[in-house]
């Protein structure tokens, strides 16, 4: 809720902000900016200060270039904000900032598509762990869980997509190495169906439980209750027979008895009547995963009675002479990537020309485009030399693969510049490199078939087929890697890993509610996104997803399982990504909630407002440690606020952090804290109050630096670096041309059609 006469006032500016502005009072500049520059501006922006590097004296009517604008850009912002001038200085009329917006927007609205400006250029970037996890998943339909024995992404301005920012080791290659292998031998079966493999162990070389004393020349004698073993790495999950050749010393009243075992598992129990001069098998056949695995075979019933009348009768024995694993004997269930792979096998041949038509595919796809005819032979050759070395043409054909993904190629997103004479300073993306910019922006993965037939056409850059292409894509079930990578960078849901509330005073919260938080606001992004809501509706929507454990925590009744449904909230929860718990665990302390921390996250993730670094000196206010509730820490807050260096930062962001009060450090709602009620308000610098989390989601979704915030963070994961002044007027083109209320889907789409992302910088 705001003050009455402030919130009239900023709701007429913000009318007149979003609309159109007459051409005559663009031109008012003297007029309606000028005025408020001298008096507010220039005095820290102009002449021998210019704090923040920001000198305004070289903005006038005439604004028409990329640094002049982009100076515009940043003073309108601020203007937007309410944060400048500073608190200690005078502040300037309503109408005078109203004024100043009009002009600055019309001036915006009107020069920047008249600039010709730079597209940019991303360093080249490597797969980030998920994009590589993803890629395998999507080339050869595997799973794999081979990424995370990778190095830790590094973060570049909140991503993990970032080409500056992602660092590449002897450890990364040695990790990709290994998974490559794994990943080959998972994807291409080299199985014979017409040759059932047969491993044999003899009695010599099985482990004894008895040790030596079992030993007897080319057998096992099991004299007394014991066993003999072997282990075996299984190439696949299958059906496997296990045989043992065994005879037994028949003694007492019973036949010799034995138990095959897997692992720790009982297979089968058996009564042994083979003797010495008539041998026998004892064989099962199961199902078995995979991977390490040791056979048994257990003597259980031994006999021994030295009086017997029959000596023949006194000594009751097993003996092992060989065991052999057969199999897998059911034929292997082909993966996608084999099927396709090998698609074009013609089956007979020289390797190496046979190999051709295999490896150009697999480097068509896997490198994300078409392979020159010298990489093609130098895998075809690696392949020829594998069957001239006794392995088969799968086995030639998996080394190939392995080697395909092991290549920079593969693990890195390049952008190649052939060298040609006259080459222009800018240029459109060749079509394979539009295609991957496209895919790994929407399905954080590799493109598709679809992609690929359009690219081989040269028709995908043509703006009407990009557009229905993203339309597309943005439909398929992959587009829900913009909320389980782009949205949980955004709202940094990962930090949740590393939270640990005080378990004194949060005892419920744990890895797996931690999970359900994150998931939550997953699938809300997802739902705001699919459904073309504004883009305001993540922070006004009525509604959510929750599972058991975490309506429990929010103290919602009703019935839920451990599966997550969407519930309309009807008043019973705080809507919108500010009534989820995962905000407020990742912008709290361990013991108490912390509205520098929440106020913080707000200016940088949904108001695009970020605080500059604190001054040197400047941390923990005396006393922080100490404090308890929320009344003793908005007592501490007010006094730190009264430093002049401080407080130009923290009026702002305290006031929103201590809009959400009533959220405790696990996202649970309270009215009381230390026995007294929550104060939930605060004060802006522009003299705008601010009554709790409603106040606050009024604030922001109504605040046109919302839209934009959002419009930049995608804009950023989208073309992987920093904005620059280019790209600050190109969002700002965007978010102008779709109006105040765009959806995901339509920032998105105003993203992809731009020149940064379609084009390139060549060079200067």
């Amino acid at each position: 809720m705001y003050d009455g006469g402030v919130k009239r006032s900023w709701f007429l500016i913000l009318t007149v902000l979003l609309s159109p502005v007459p051409a005559q009072e663009a031109d008012s500049f003297d007029r309606s900016v000028e005025p408020l520059l001298q008096r507010h501006c220039l005095a820290c922006h102009g002449g021998k200060r210019t704090e923040g590097d920001l000198d305004l004296r070289a903005l006038d009517g005439t604004a028409s270039s990329v640094p002049a604008l982009d100076m515009l850009l940043k003073v309108r912002d601020r203007l937007l904000a309410g944060d400048m001038p500073p608190p200690e200085r005078p502040r300037p009329e309503t109408e005078r900032v109203r004024a100043a917006l009009d002009w600055s927007n019309a001036a915006l609205r009107q020069r920047t598509p008249r600039l010709r400006l730079d597209p940019g250029t991303t360093t080249i970037r490597r797969l980030s762990r998920e994009e590589y996890t993803n890629s395998v998943r999507d080339l050869f339909g595997v799973e794999t869980d081979a990424a995370e024995a990778f190095p830790r992404d590094d973060l570049g301005h909140g991503f993990s997509n970032m080409g500056d920012a992602l660092t590449f080791s002897e450890l990364h290659l040695e990790k990709y190495a290994a998974a490559a292998e794994r990943i080959a031998a998972e994807v291409v079966s080299v199985e014979d169906p017409e040759k059932i493999p047969s491993r044999r162990v003899p009695a010599s070389d099985l482990d004894s439980t008895l040790g030596d004393r079992s030993a007897a020349g080319d057998v096992q004698r099991l004299f007394t209750n014991g066993g003999v073993s072997a282990a075996f790495t299984l190439p696949r999950t299958g059906l496997y027979r296990i045989r043992f050749g065994v005879w037994a010393d028949q003694a007492g009243p019973e036949l010799a008895k034995a138990t095959i075992h897997v692992d720790v598992d009982l297979v089968k129990e058996y009564e042994v009547s083979h003797t010495r001069s008539s041998p026998g098998v004892l064989e099962a056949e199961l199902q078995l995963d995979g991977g390490r695995r040791r056979f048994a075979l257990n003597f259980i019933n031994d006999y021994y009675n030295p009086k017997a009348p029959d000596r023949k009768d006194r000594d009751r024995n097993l003996t092992v002479q060989w065991l052999e694993v057969v199999g897998p004997l059911d034929p292997p269930q082909l993966t996608a990537g084999h099927q396709w792979i090998l698609a074009n096998d013609p089956g007979r041949g020289d390797p190496s020309r046979r190999a051709r038509p295999v490896v150009r595919d697999i480097l068509r796809r896997v490198w994300r485009r078409p392979p020159s005819a010298l990489e093609v032979t130098r895998l075809a050759g690696l392949v020829k030399d594998k069957v001239e070395r006794g392995g088969t043409f799968a086995e030639g054909v998996r080394l190939g693969l392995a080697s395909a993904l092991t290549s920079s190629r593969f693990l890195f997103r390049a952008e190649p510049t052939p060298p040609l004479p006259g080459r222009k300073p800018t240029e459109d993306l060749d079509p394979w490199s539009l295609a991957t910019r496209l895919s790994y922006f929407l399905w954080s993965s590799t493109p598709d078939d679809e992609l690929y037939r359009l690219a081989a056409r040269r028709t995908l850059g043509n703006p009407d087929v990009l557009a229905r292409q993203t339309l597309r894509m943005l439909g398929d079930d992959r587009a829900s890697a913009l909320a389980t990578e782009f949205a949980a960078q955004w709202f940094e849901l990962r930090s949740l890993a590393d939270v640990s509330p005080d378990p004194e005073r949060f005892p419920d919260y744990d890895s797996a509610l931690a999970r359900s938080l994150s998931m939550e606001t997953q699938r809300f992004f997802e739902a705001v996104m699919r459904e073309s809501r504004p883009v305001q509706e993540l922070v006004t929507a009525e509604f959510t997803f929750l599972d058991r454990r975490l309506a429990a925590h929010y103290g919602i009744k009703g019935e839920f399982t451990d599966s997550f449904q969407r519930v309309e909230l009807d008043g019973r929860r705080v809507g919108g990504v500010l009534g989820h718990g995962s905000v407020h665990a990742v912008t709290s302390n361990p013991t108490r909630t912390s509205p520098v921390k929440r106020g913080k996250w707000l200016l940088e993730n949904l108001l695009g407002t970020p605080p500059p670094p604190p001054p040197p000196g400047a941390g923990t206010f005396p006393g922080e440690g100490e404090v308890e509730d929320t009344h003793e820490l908005r007592a501490q807050m007010a006094l730190h606020r009264t430093d002049p260096v401080c407080a130009s930062c923290h009026v702002r962001m305290d006031a929103l952090g201590l809009a959400m009060e009533n959220f405790d450090p696990v996202g649970r709602w309270r009215s009381e804290d230390g026995g007294r009620s929550i104060d939930a308000t605060g004060e802006l610098p522009d003299g705008r109050t601010l009554d709790g989390v409603d106040g606050l989601k009024e604030l922001l979704a109504s605040d046109p630096l919302f839209v934009r915030c959002v419009a930049r963070k995608l804009f950023v994961y989208a073309v992987g670096r920093d904005l620059g002044p280019d790209d600050r007027l190109a969002v700002e083109a965007i978010v102008q041309r779709l109006g105040p209320t765009p959806s995901i889907s339509e920032l998105v789409l105003g993203i992809v059609r731009s020149d940064a992302f379609r084009r390139r910088r060549v060079a200067r």
